[in-house]
């Protein structure tokens, strides 16, 4: 998982998250939300996903935007594989196969560690992303769910304000 050698540490804004616990936030790229509280803004998000389906590739600019559709969350342990999403990062020609989450040949699937920077209506903007060996699968999931139990838990939920009832 050498993606998350590269990250900014902890402190400098990065948090673990299911995609079904990121929202939408028009004015800071995405929000965290477990359960009902909202975790502290960060500059990242780091998530693991699946594809079953092939990357669709557009020239931008000098470079490329990497498009795949139909990507699960990998990690969590809901009903994730009812739940797809769309993923989309930007990148030069020596970084194309890094970005393409493209079933290896003989695998139903391509697991992938993302590091996301905003979510909009285009689907998850990935920054940077690590591909996950078939065999580093079921270590990959139990250390990404204990690092989401550890951002989960930094969250303070606000008390219920009295009303006056």
């Amino acid at each position: 998982m050498n993606i998350l050698n590269s990250c900014p540490r902890h402190e400098e804004g990065i948090i673990f998250a299911y995609l079904e616990d990121i929202r939408a936030d028009p004015y800071y790229g995405f929000k965290v939300v477990y359960d009902t509280a909202e975790a502290e803004k960060s500059k990242y998000v780091v998530a693991i996903i699946s594809s079953q389906r092939k990357s669709k590739l557009d020239t931008f600019g000098t470079g490329y935007k990497v498009t795949t559709s139909a990507v699960t969350d990998f990690a969590s342990p809901n009903d994730s594989n009812s739940k797809s999403y769309d993923v989309l990062g930007y990148c030069a020609l020596e970084h194309l196969l890094d970005f393409r989450l493209d079933p290896p040949r003989g695998r139903h699937h391509r697991v992938a560690l993302v590091l996301i920077s905003k979510t909009d209506k285009d689907g998850f903007h990935v920054e940077k992303l690590d591909h996950v060996e078939p065999t580093d699968e079921p270590n990959a999931i139990t250390y990404f769910r204990k690092m989401r139990t550890l951002s989960s838990g930094s969250v303070q939920i606000p008390p219920k304000r009295d009303h006056g009832h």
